[in-house]
């Protein structure tokens, strides 16, 4: 007989052959219950031996069985939970959770942070050899997709913005006129459309796992977010076929750097028109923004 306390744990209760009452605890599938003495979790050893059938040299790794064990305990196979390790290393963390969504179909997520600590006598860092790594797991799991897992992942490194900062407060006479013609294109020197795409992608209020195709509109190539929801346009020359394209995706938000433009103001009149007679004809509620 099943008996339920205030906790909302389950005691059942049962007769034994012999007549004695015997009792047992109902564990869900999601049991945070850690046993006390763990076993066969591998070691230090054999996991810097699997590194270096890889390739990978790193002193120390954590063994990602033990990892492995602690997320099956922790997380559920449904949940799509998100594993965060501050301190990644050679990324043990990664290589339990590809394992453990394997071994029970799960679909956990993991986030992963570390310096780029150099590693003595190499051009590495331990970042380097932590992407080395999730690459080598993924391989070894049966390649980065695989039925209906993906195990493709985004490597970001934090970097100064990809948009000049202003310091022309302080400038005078011949540097001050020398600041502003630098602000005629307020991208910096090292900027990337990756990077520009990345860091518009976030000041958007989107988050970087957001899925981003790239495409091309009317010949304008442009980076889809999210289902269409953003439309960023970093690269190339902007025409009105393009933008009435673009608008007839009816994004919520259309980014475009104004080198896009160049120096047609007319072109840009034209767009913020066009979508103004988009959100009023139709419904839509398109925002443009132009950096």
């Amino acid at each position: 007989v099943p008996v339920e306390d205030a906790e909302a744990k389950v005691t059942s209760f049962a007769l034994t052959p012999s007549g004695a009452i015997y009792s047992y605890k109902d564990r869900s599938e999601r049991q945070g219950h850690v046993l006390s003495i763990l076993r066969n979790m591998g070691t230090t050893q054999q996991m810097s031996r699997q590194l270096a059938e890889w390739g990978i040299e790193f002193p120390y790794p954590k063994p990602s069985f033990l990892i492995q064990y602690l997320i099956s305990v922790f997380s559920g196979v449904d949940s799509a939970d998100l594993i965060v390790d501050f301190f990644a290393g050679s990324g043990s963390t990664a290589h339990a959770v590809m394992q453990q969504n394997r071994e029970d179909g799960g679909n956990r997520r993991y986030l992963l942070v570390q310096l780029p600590q150099a590693i003595e006598g190499t051009d590495d860092t331990v970042a380097d050899l932590l992407r080395r790594r999730i690459v080598a797991t993924a391989e070894s799991l049966g390649g980065r997709q695989h039925a209906s897992e993906d195990r493709g992942f985004r490597s970001f490194r934090l970097g100064a913005s990809n948009f000049r900062v202003w310091g022309g407060l302080e400038a005078e006479g011949g540097e001050l006129a020398e600041e502003l013609s630098l602000f005629a294109d307020g991208l910096a020197p090292a900027a990337t459309t990756e990077g520009i795409v990345a860091e518009l992608l976030l000041k958007a209020g989107f988050e970087l796992t957001e899925p981003v195709s790239k495409s091309a509109v009317a010949g304008m190539p442009m980076h889809v977010v999210a289902d269409g929801q953003l439309v960023i346009v970093a690269d190339g020359d902007l025409t009105l076929e393009a933008i009435e394209a673009m608008v007839a995706m009816e994004p919520a938000l259309i980014l475009v750097l104004d080198r896009c433009f160049g120096d047609d103001d007319e072109l840009k009149v034209n767009t913020m028109q066009t979508i103004r007679a988009a959100n009023q004809g139709s419904g839509a509620n398109i925002t443009l923004k132009v950096v």
